[in-house]
């Protein structure tokens, strides 16, 4: 899609919806549609400081992380404001994410909610040795840890996960947003792999 079409676009939802695709919900500033290819197109009230912004900058620098999601180039277009002039934007298109699914979503989410406890403040196979360390995680919960780290291929992999998520923290301190990764911003890719997703806020 190209940034020039939306300039003369008098209704972009319109515009969007014309072209086949279907809106999947929207906040104070971004809007996310499901484009026919199956893709997701996310538009960006703005071209200042935004947390999702940085994200998705920092995935496109580190394409080959498993669990970073896959985007596309940003693109400039027009928002319609005033009888005066325009508004910019910037959109860009992202693989479709899943959420957890439900016989999974309850031990994966109380597991990760301690895995990103950890990662905040350790890397590697330190960190792996605080999760399987740290008293208040219940035997069950170390079991599911035992299986998170199968599902996701094994310790290196684990200690990849934790290596992005203190990556991200770092990132929001410096930026001075909310580390706002909390288990449901981890989902699915369509192949199933884990996938940190809008880790960010402020």
């Amino acid at each position: 899609m190209r940034a020039t079409e939306f300039i003369t676009e008098e209704s972009i939802a319109g515009t969007l919806r014309s072209k086949g695709y279907m809106k999947l919900g929207s906040g104070v500033d971004a809007e996310a549609w499901l484009a026919p290819d199956g893709t997701v197109l996310k538009l960006i009230k703005t071209t200042g400081k935004n947390s999702f912004i940085t994200f998705a900058n920092y995935c496109m620098a580190n394409p080959n992380n498993p669990f970073l999601p896959q985007f596309g180039g940003w693109q400039r277009f027009k928002l319609p404001r005033n009888m005066d002039g325009h508004a910019e934007g910037l959109q860009i298109r992202t693989e479709r994410l899943f959420e957890l699914p439900g016989n999974k979503k309850l031990p994966l989410r109380v597991i990760l909610r301690d895995v990103v406890h950890v990662a905040k403040n350790f890397t590697g196979s330190t960190a792996i040795d605080k999760l399987f360390a740290r008293r208040e995680i219940p035997l069950q919960d170390q079991d599911d840890l035992a299986q998170l780290i199968i599902l996701l291929g094994g310790e290196q992999e684990l200690v990849k996960l934790i290596q992005t998520i203190n990556d991200l923290a770092k990132i929001a301190e410096k930026h001075r947003y909310s580390l706002d990764l909390h288990p449901g911003n981890f989902m699915l890719s369509s192949d199933g792999h884990i996938i940190i997703n809008d880790p960010f806020y402020g």
